[in-house]
């Protein structure tokens, strides 16, 4: 959703730094809270943001926003199309999560074959068993 919202805000035409905020104030939870801390030290140090970004991704364990800070890095170093990075990055991210969730659902979906078969085989024992005791009364 970060980087939803900062490539929203750099196609607003907000330079990378600007998009980072503003993305960061939209947000909302503890991971929002604390890029805008990093945002806010790096604006009161008067130093780039991509360092404190990096940082905060390595402690709360979010490895796409140390690569995010990597992209914006280069962007403000090298001129490369950031707008367009972030985007990719955060396609493939939304991709990733949606073959997360669909592997997810297949194992569940595996998990419930064995139950209904055990079910299944019980029925027809049970329906086998009801046959058998009639025929042995009748005899």
């Amino acid at each position: 959703m970060f980087l939803d919202l900062t490539v929203t805000a750099l196609a607003g035409g907000a330079g990378i730094e600007q998009s980072l905020s503003a993305a960061a104030r939209d947000g909302q939870g503890p991971v929002f809270r604390r890029i805008r801390e990093a945002l806010d030290e790096a604006k009161l140090h008067r130093t780039a943001a991509w360092p404190h970004l990096d940082r905060v991704g390595t402690a709360i364990g979010i490895r796409e926003l140390s690569e995010l800070a990597a992209t914006a890095g280069l962007a403000g170093s090298e001129g490369a199309r950031v707008r367009t990075s972030i985007s990719a990055k955060a396609r493939a991210m939304r991709d990733r999560e949606l073959a997360d969730t669909i592997a997810e659902a297949e194992a569940a979906t595996e998990r419930g074959a064995l139950p209904g078969a055990v079910l299944a085989v019980a029925f027809v024992i049970f329906i086998v068993y009801a046959a058998m005791a009639a025929a042995i009364s009748v005899l």
